[in-house]
């Protein structure tokens, strides 16, 4: 018999631990070299959004950016729409121009358009990019001097959103890619095409969320406070508050009754 402690040798079991343990540890070694190749295929899509921020950092977010966006955005909806193997009888349509209102309320006339012989995808995307431009306009004279501000608060807020969503489904598919290994296909080049075509529709996802929060939000500028604010008493009578009417309107002028103007005012100075 065997003593306790005694090592079990035997030359074919070695090698087969051997060849066992060598296996593993190579696929190991793929599995990290591909995740490091995974990082190489992300950290250029992360140049490419920190020198898109960058630029929109620097003053790019404005009505020149939207307008690039509003061409882009009609492009890629007309495509999807009206793809050009498709008869123009059987676009949708009804459901092309729901989806218009839904990221801006304009009336496109696309049906009416569409009937028109000769009108082909061109004027529709025409359309849309005269009618989000009107849009765009109007806005533009509302915001004034804000506009810019505005611009660079909604696209830098959306671009932050869907990047994080993007990261979100890289991770998920780079835990899941390296089961396409046992079907002969490199992990590695198969991340890289499943990561472009998913940048791709991160841009775009962030495109029209863009368009569709900066056509439909409402913004109330607030006044300066200071603008309000009625002028500091100096020199005032302390025993004219007891004499003067709470609710009356202030002696200022302001239009504000007494006692929301400088009676509260009175109160802060004798307190």
């Amino acid at each position: 018999g065997m003593e306790d402690g005694q090592a079990l040798e035997d030359k074919m079991l070695s090698r087969a631990i051997e060849r066992a343990q060598r296996k593993i540890e190579e696929k190991n070694y793929d599995s990290r070299k591909n995740l490091m190749r995974y990082d190489d295929i992300l950290n250029v899509q992360r140049e490419q959004l920190y020198e898109r921020r960058r630029a929109l950092l620097n003053g790019g977010a404005n009505a020149e950016f939207v307008t690039n966006f509003i061409n882009r955005f009609a492009e890629e909806v007309v495509s999807h729409f009206c793809p050009k193997n498709q008869s123009p009888e059987d676009w949708p349509i009804d459901e092309f121009e729901n989806a218009l209102h839904r990221i801006c309320e304009q009336e496109y006339g696309l049906k009416a358009l569409a009937e028109q012989d000769g009108s082909g995808r061109d004027a529709l995307q025409a359309r849309i990019v005269e009618r989000m431009s009107e849009r765009l306009s109007a806005l533009c004279e509302e915001w004034g001097e804000e506009k810019d501000r505005v611009f660079s608060e909604i696209i830098l807020r959306s671009l932050d959103y869907h990047w994080r969503e993007h990261l979100s489904h890289m991770d998920h598919l780079s835990k899941d890619i390296g089961y396409r290994g046992y079907g002969q296909k490199d992990p590695a080049m198969e991340f890289r095409k499943e990561a472009d075509i998913a940048y791709r529709e991160f841009i775009r996802r962030w495109r029209a969320d863009t368009l569709r929060k900066l056509f439909n939000v409402n913004i109330r500028f607030l006044p300066d406070p200071d603008e309000d604010s009625p002028p500091e008493i100096t020199d005032f009578d302390e025993a004219d508050l007891a004499d003067y009417p709470r609710n009356g309107p202030c002696p200022c002028g302001s239009g504000l009754k007494f006692k929301a103007c400088h009676g509260a005012q009175m109160k802060r100075i004798y307190a």
